[in-house]
């Protein structure tokens, strides 16, 4: 339920901000960028919460605040890609960013299995996640720029284009 609000929220928010000209670096950079640094905190925070009732709130929050990343980021790169490579672009993107359901389980059950009690392995492999949500976060939230981008791979096509045959 948290992330079906979120994701209908972050919608109609950021088609009003662009609507009224906000960048869209705001949109598919700065919005996705403080998702995930909510969501990284709550993983962090997990292990010293106390009430399970909380737990699961906070976990809740947490990941359906984080569901935003998917089609922000994909608009995002719909943005500064050039047209002819989108599909292809976008695929690896996918590929990537789905691959922590491949590598996340596996990694959790080698961080639960060689810990002192399963739930002290849960508590660190929540920890863990955390940790790198809030690093990508803070490196989403200094680095996304669809625009500049989008600018500097179109002047890298032209440059391309201008350049004599067999000499790039």
């Amino acid at each position: 339920m948290v992330a079906l609000v979120a994701l209908f929220g972050t919608s109609y928010v950021g088609d009003r901000l662009m609507g009224k000209g906000v960048s869209s670096r705001v949109h598919r950079g700065i919005i996705p960028g403080a998702a995930l640094l909510i969501c990284g905190l709550s993983m962090l925070c997990l292990p010293w919460i106390g009430a399970p009732g909380l737990v699961v709130a906070v976990v809740s929050v947490g990941y359906g605040v984080g569901t935003v990343v998917f089609p922000l980021l994909n608009a995002a790169v719909s943005e500064i890609c050039p047209k002819e490579q989108l599909a292809g672009t976008l695929g690896v993107f996918l590929a990537v960013m789905n691959s922590g359901g491949i590598v996340g389980p596996y990694l959790a059950g080698r961080i639960v299995d060689t810990t002192s009690s399963p739930a002290f392995g849960y508590a660190l492999t929540f920890q863990i996640l955390g940790a790198v949500t809030v690093v990508g976060a803070i490196t989403a939230l200094l680095t996304v720029n669809p625009p500049r981008d989008a600018r500097r791979v179109m002047a890298a096509r032209a440059a391309l284009d201008l350049a004599p045959e067999g000499k790039v």
